[in-house]
């Protein structure tokens, strides 16, 4: 059983932001590790860090951020602790799901070219993109996350997708 209050909020609260934010924690993390193991472990670890830690946040309304660098530090102990594997195949089994062979080929083609395509990208630039479209954040809250500016965190991913659609071959939006 929750204790009612846990620092700035209570514990249905928590429960609340644990519920919306699981999958979205997950997701990023296991962009950012080889095995779903791992990541679910990694995921666990987040929330009773947070949960242990609560009474840190001053601002509840910067919850996701604050939630996500605790995330993203659960991954940096993890490689400090583990000498990193690519494993493409772990993240290209994320893609297939009820789809005919062909479709599922294709897809994991798809998915691996755009996987290596962001491999090349910078580290920095790799994680801003994993918390992007992985964690949902706004740039808002991936600023948050990685103590950059809002406006950097935009223009940073700006850049690293406008080099992604010109590797990809992919037109961009006028």
């Amino acid at each position: 059983m929750l204790p009612a209050r846990i620092g700035p909020i209570d514990a249905s609260e928590f429960e609340a932001r644990y519920q919306q934010y699981l999958p979205r924690v997950l997701n990023f993390i296991r962009l950012r590790v080889p095995d779903d193991a791992v990541a679910q472990d990694l995921t666990a670890a987040t929330f009773e860090q947070a949960f242990r830690k609560i009474d840190q946040l001053r601002d509840p309304n910067a919850f996701a951020g604050w939630l996500f660098r605790i995330a993203r530090n659960e991954v940096g102990q993890y490689y400090r602790r583990r000498r990193p594997q690519t494993d493409l195949d772990s993240v290209l089994d994320l893609a297939a799901r009820e789809e005919s062979p062909f479709e599922v080929a294709a897809r994991r083609e798809q998915l691996a070219q755009v996987l290596r395509a962001v491999g090349d990208l910078p580290a920095r630039d790799q994680e801003l993109i994993a918390l992007k479209f992985a964690g949902e954040l706004s740039n808002r809250e991936i600023a948050q996350a990685t103590g950059l500016s809002e406006s950097n965190v935009g223009v940073i991913l700006f850049r690293s997708i406008r080099k992604l659609r010109d590797k990809l071959g992919i037109a961009g939006e006028a």
